[in-house]
């Protein structure tokens, strides 16, 4: 994992952000596989979750795209209302994730 975490780092410090994270999908689920920083996550390493249109990582992964949400405490009242919980208790304002085609592990996410 030593390797995944330095992936983490140089996500966080491409995207300019202070922590980054990298989940792999397995079907209809994902987990958190390695990060970096001190953001403050309501998922343990290794926890499978389900893939969800209505989560940032979710979205990324079922649309192939680049998600990037500069007010997330403001979205989750429209687009990603499920978050709201998480949001408040880990205090993540701005969050962008993607995933690149292909790939087994993804989406890398940054925040801040």
């Amino acid at each position: 994992m030593k390797i995944l975490t330095a992936i983490a780092r140089t996500a966080a410090r491409l995207c300019d952000a202070h922590d980054a994270q990298i989940y792999l999908v397995e079907g209809a689920t994902m987990r958190l596989i390695a990060q970096h920083g001190s953001v403050r996550t309501t998922r343990r390493l290794g926890e499978p979750f389900p893939v969800s249109r209505g989560a940032v990582h979710g979205r990324a992964v079922v649309t192939r795209r680049v998600i990037h949400v500069r007010d997330l405490k403001t979205a989750i009242r429209t687009r990603y209302p499920e978050l709201a919980p998480r949001q408040r208790a880990t205090g993540t304002r701005t969050i962008r994730s993607s995933r690149r085609p292909c790939s087994p592990a993804g989406p890398p996410s940054a925040s801040s």
